[in-house]
């Protein structure tokens, strides 16, 4: 990917509910099993690529993992590009179907860590 990514959006899942306690690693990891797993979810156009990336909520000092969806090629259209309110719900639903445990073993396998992240 080089340097000057165009059309970024955020999508942030409820990966860091309080029921389920989850350490930043963890959402990492499901975060990134979410990305491999995004046409499972929405409509995800050839070149529309999924990074974790820090977010910073409530204030610039406190930082979240979410997903930043972006234009690999930089030739998508608009239109072409699913609404990120869209990919969200669609990533909840699937949490709520799936449960912590199931997303807890399908992501074990994922390396990306929190720290990874952060050093990006």
């Amino acid at each position: 990917m080089n340097d000057e990514v165009k059309g970024e959006t955020l999508v942030l899942p409820d990966i860091g509910r309080r029921d389920w306690n989850l350490s930043h690693d963890e959402q990492v990891r499901c975060l990134s099993f979410l990305i491999r797993n995004l046409s499972n979810f929405a409509q995800i156009p050839e070149g529309l690529k999924g990074k974790v990336v820090p977010v910073p909520y409530p204030s610039p000092t406190h930082l979240y993992p979410g997903i930043s969806l972006y234009d690999e090629t930089g030739q998508l259209d608009i239109a072409q590009i699913p609404h990120p309110f869209e990919v969200e719900e669609r990533i909840n639903s699937f949490l709520q179907s799936a449960g912590k445990s199931h997303l807890l073993r399908a992501s074990a396998g994922e390396e990306l860590t929190w720290q990874d992240v952060l050093n990006r």
